[in-house]
């Protein structure tokens, strides 16, 4: 394969110099505009670069007819390589080699549609070109994509072999691609249990789905309850997310369940003083419920808070909403819940959030150690699938979700099966 950039003063004269160059087989893999000229760019002219891929037979072919051989490319790499690095067996015949070349067309869509989408453009004034450090820092970007694309073009060979599965198993991911489970896990998934299962079985779809959803319950992390290394009997639970999640109505659900069906002893602390009619919010439901309630203003004033309620069975934190992009006030909400040391972190997050969101919001939250997770609003989710992925990639165990706003109901507590169920049937569970 060849890689190559073009550039244009737009995308048409960008495309048509790549054609010229190397022919109606190329294929976009990424696009970027940049501007040059100017004061430091600034008002200059605006170009597009593109980058082009060749494949090797076509080039041959290209070449045999008389057309023109390019010069030397930065990087050549065959699919007999890359396949070889992937660990996958070699190509047999014409039909896989277009169907591999289908499979890296599909990769370069997806490749360029990323760029394109998430891509801050990188603008280096004209006065700083010859400079090395910037030159060394474009090499190393060039090499990481093309690592990036070899890496998802043998990926999809990989999984260019799913039709070969029995029909059953083809239902299976089907249905698991519905649900917008992510491609990669979901072959995973039909590999797992592919030789779970003997050739009397592949015709019983109701065997196979039992055996998807103990693939898939193995992927969920249950909760591990350890033994408390102190004295206090209270259990302290925490509840952090962005805004607009609904942790205070979670919290008042939480403690409704513990107050009146465990028959507990609870107490309510809050610390969103930001939000306008928060405190009010939950005050006026802890007046309703008789469950004693404080607020705190400074991380050092909740150990004066967890005092007065102390004797209680249970004390549920209601934590200000943060965005995940504000590093400062994640850090400063971060400290008010260290000063509680509480038993249980749940991350809260919203079912209908955008799955790259939720990745960033699962690692940004890191910060405050959550060791439970609470999907809010099953009832605004299209689908469920997404929710495999954030688990699968950050080992959170599950507690709770819900699926609207009644007090105390609307919230179910989750296991593996149940969140497996969940994920595949795509049908919100029964409390």
């Amino acid at each position: 394969m060849r890689i190559k950039k073009f550039v244009g003063s737009n995308l048409k004269d960008a495309t048509t110099a790549m054609k010229r160059e190397l022919g109606a087989d190329a294929i976009v893999i990424g696009t970027r505009r940049f501007t040059k000229g100017g004061i430091l760019n600034f008002l200059g002219k605006e170009y597009v670069e593109i980058t082009a891929a060749l494949d090797d037979q076509a080039e041959g072919k290209r070449s045999e007819s008389g057309g023109i051989h390019p010069p030397g490319s930065k990087f050549i790499a065959t699919y007999e390589q890359a396949r070889r690095q992937s660990g996958a067996s070699d190509f047999t015949g014409n039909d896989e080699l277009k169907s591999n070349l289908h499979n890296l067309k599909r990769v370069a869509e997806q490749f360029s549609k990323q760029h394109s989408a998430g891509e801050s453009e990188r603008k280096i004034p004209e006065n700083n070109i010859g400079n090395p450090e910037l030159k060394y820092y474009d090499l190393h970007k060039d090499i990481d994509q093309i690592k990036f694309t070899l890496r998802e073009m043998t990926d999809h060979m990989k999984y260019s072999k799913m039709p070969a599965l029995p029909i059953t198993l083809k239902r299976v991911y089907e249905n698991l691609i519905r649900q917008d489970v992510d491609e990669r896990l979901a072959v995973d998934i039909v590999q797992g249990i592919y030789g779970r299962l003997s050739e009397d079985q592949y015709a019983d779809i109701t065997q196979a789905e039992q055996i998807v959803l103990d693939e898939i319950s193995g992927i969920i992390r249950n909760i591990y309850v350890a033994k408390r290394t102190t004295r206090r009997k209270c259990k302290i639970v925490a509840l952090v997310g962005p805004t607009g999640v609904g942790k205070t109505t979670t919290i008042a659900k939480l403690a409704s369940i513990a107050k009146l069906m465990h028959q507990q002893d609870v107490g309510l602390i809050s610390v969103d003083t930001f939000r306008i009619g928060a405190i009010e919010q939950l005050r006026t439901f802890a007046t309703i419920a008789d469950i004693q309630m404080e607020v705190v203003y400074k991380p050092e004033e909740i150990e004066q808070a967890l005092r007065k309620m102390r004797g209680k069975d249970a004390i549920f934190i209601d934590t200000v909403g943060r965005s995940q992009r504000m590093d400062k006030e994640l850090a400063d909400l971060s400290s008010f819940v260290e000063a509680a040391k509480p038993d249980e972190i749940h991350l809260v997050m919203s079912a209908s959030t955008n799955p790259v969101a939720m990745h960033d919001i699962a690692k940004r939250f890191k910060v405050m150690k959550p060791n439970r997770l609470v999907f809010s609003k099953l009832d605004e989710a299209v689908s469920f699938g997404p929710l495999l992925s954030l688990i699968h990639e950050h080992q959170i165990p599950i507690s709770y979700v819900t699926m609207g706003q009644n007090v105390p109901d609307d919230i179910i507590a989750v296991g593996p099966r149940r969140v497996a169920s969940l994920i595949y049937r795509g049908v919100i569970p029964n409390a």
